[in-house]
């Protein structure tokens, strides 16, 4: 019984891979296997690998799969939830919001260069991608405001690498706003 449940998800595809794309808000243009979606000023670029066929109608975008390659279907999944967040994030774009907390700690921002004073004995700089617009809250926390959700996330771990928050009830570090951080007691002795 469960042999016969395998072969049956074998030959299908997965259901995030079998959704459709709403892009009516948006124009899509499709180059060979490359998708170039804007909107207003944003824009993101896509390629696709070329064993997916992609079909197109007025308001709905799907994405097929000719080949019956296990290894391809696995990415069929990943590559629609790409191209769904992508669309999305062109319409209302993602936000992250970070803080540096501790005594001391300041974020200077100049162009696409993030200044961290932190508890190093030097100045952090980060560059961050053209791609990504960022915006001074106040001296302390900063906004990264992108469409690219994959780009977004990337970027916002590299940032939180540079000092990783204390759990250790010290509140100090780089922190992003709906991160949850679970403290550690300190065993005196």
């Amino acid at each position: 019984m469960l042999e016969m449940e395998i072969k049956k998800n074998k030959n299908s595809m997965g259901r995030i891979g079998n959704q459709c794309i709403d892009i009516s808000k948006i124009k899509i243009e499709i180059k060979d296997n490359l998708i170039i979606g804007t909107y207003n000023s944003n824009k993101f670029e896509m390629e696709i690998p070329s064993d997916f066929n992609i079909i197109m109608n007025n308001d709905l975008k799907q994405i097929k799969i000719e080949n019956n390659n296990i290894i391809k279907k696995a990415v069929h999944g990943t590559i629609v939830a790409r191209l769904k967040n992508n669309c999305k994030g062109l319409v209302t774009p993602f936000i992250k919001i970070i803080y540096a907390d501790g005594v001391g700690y300041r974020i200077d921002i100049s162009g696409q260069e993030i200044t961290f004073k932190l508890s190093k004995s030097h100045l952090v700089k980060k560059n961050i991608d053209k791609n990504i617009k960022i915006e001074v809250v106040n001296k302390t926390s900063f906004k990264l405001i992108c469409c690219d959700k994959e780009l977004l996330g990337q970027c916002t771990a590299e940032i939180l690498k540079i000092e990783k928050y204390s759990v250790y009830g010290k509140n100090k570090g780089l922190k992003e706003r709906s991160q949850f951080i679970r403290k550690k007691s300190v065993n005196k002795k």
